[in-house]
């Protein structure tokens, strides 16, 4: 019986998952503890602090994830974290929600804009260097150069929201495959959105049209 429970060894992660979503509190001669059911068939027993850590990772039945005991002092630490491939099987099924909100604002201000073509530069209106020093013949003349155009704030607002929106993301795959834990929340989102505005409009990059002016 004893090949059926799961053994960990100091600072040696386990990865493991789940059969059931929950334990079973158990106390014995050894104290209180958590029952889990493997999918492997065997079991493992852990302390209530760390069930209640699997808990709050919302761990699902299959789900890989990993655990490792160390010592500290006299005291066992556990460590509880998801599995790379977990983490990326998490942000393939599920998009932010205020992603694809934003991505149908976008796209709704685009279909709302007319922006007017752009007219081809004639030869004769572009600026040509002339030979000459402006005494033997008249000094070459400045090549105009193009400025950045600039863009609305409704759309660059949901381009920011979109780009922070996925940067978060991106940092907690990258974090959890790390052993790390971050989860951003849309205030998150909205401050760095904010932040990236703020710089674009301080650089001059962006314009305001009134709604219904043209």
């Amino acid at each position: 019986m004893d090949n059926n429970i799961l053994k960990f060894q100091t600072n040696v992660p386990v990865q493991i998952a789940l059969k059931f979503p929950e334990g079973k509190p158990i106390e014995n001669q050894y104290g209180k503890s958590v029952l889990f059911s493997l999918q492997d068939g065997r079991t493992m027993f852990l302390p209530p602090e760390t069930a209640e850590k699997v808990k709050l990772l919302g761990v699902e039945p299959g789900e890989p994830f990993c655990i490792c005991r160390r010592q500290q002092g006299r005291k066992n630490v556990w460590d509880v974290w998801l599995s790379p491939e977990a983490e990326k099987g998490r942000a393939r099924a599920e998009e932010p929600e205020i992603e694809q909100q934003l991505r149908q604002s976008i796209n709704q201000v685009q279909e709302r804009r007319h922006p007017q073509p752009i007219r081809k530069e004639a030869a004769s209106e572009r600026f040509q260097p002339v030979n000459g020093t402006g005494t033997y013949g008249p000094a070459p003349q400045p090549i105009a150069v193009a400025r950045p155009s600039k863009i609305e704030y409704e759309e660059a607002m949901g381009n920011f929201l979109i780009m922070a929106g996925r940067a978060a993301r991106r940092a907690e795959i990258v974090l959890g495959s790390e052993k790390g834990s971050v989860r951003f929340d849309s205030r998150d989102i909205a401050a760095f959105a904010t932040t990236c505005f703020i710089a674009a409009e301080n650089r001059g990059l962006l314009s305001w049209t009134p709604e219904g002016v043209k």
